[in-house]
């Protein structure tokens, strides 16, 4: 009876990262002393992640509207506002946040869309997106171009040439 009352404390779970920090730092000692500096759990934004628009189906419907079109279950847009440009690091920025997102919410591959929207043309960013992902854009209608990584579509669109 008195056991019900008072449970034993539970255990705490083992710190396996302290440990992995400390045999990183043993195996790059001996090799490069002085050299490297560790930061263990470093903090990778300074504020909480969010993203400019998660766009949710709440049941399956295939959306007309052109910037709609290649939605999935779950789409997330990125918005750049006038006189901001899109550029590479904002690519990998939202790179970041769908895969956070994917993994938080167990989305399925393919279920997941990601979109960057600016008024100005990214033209450093579509270059890259070419040359160094393989991409090669499609303008599926005025200022919309769609591409594929793996299995997720991306879409860039310039407000400038909407209709």
């Amino acid at each position: 009876m008195e056991e019900a009352m008072n449970p034993a404390p539970a255990k705490k779970p083992a710190n396996w990262h302290t440990a992995f920090v400390q045999a990183m730092r043993a195996l790059f000692r001996p090799a490069i002393p002085d050299t490297l500096e560790f930061t263990p759990e470093f903090q990778l934004t300074n504020w909480p992640l969010r993203a400019d628009l998660l766009i949710r189906k709440k049941r399956p419907v295939q959306l007309t509207q052109s910037i709609g079109r290649i939605f999935a279950g779950h789409n997330i847009l990125e918005y750049k506002s006038p006189g901001d440009r899109l550029s590479v690091r904002d690519f990998h920025k939202v790179c970041a946040y769908v895969a956070q997102y994917a993994w938080k919410c167990r989305t399925r591959p393919g279920d997941l869309t990601m979109t960057l929207v600016s008024y100005g043309h990214p033209k450093g960013l579509l270059e890259y997106l070419a040359s160094k992902w393989g991409c090669r854009m499609e303008e599926t209608a005025s200022g919309i171009s769609v591409t594929k990584l793996g299995p997720m579509p991306l879409q860039v669109v310039e407000i400038g040439k909407l209709s």
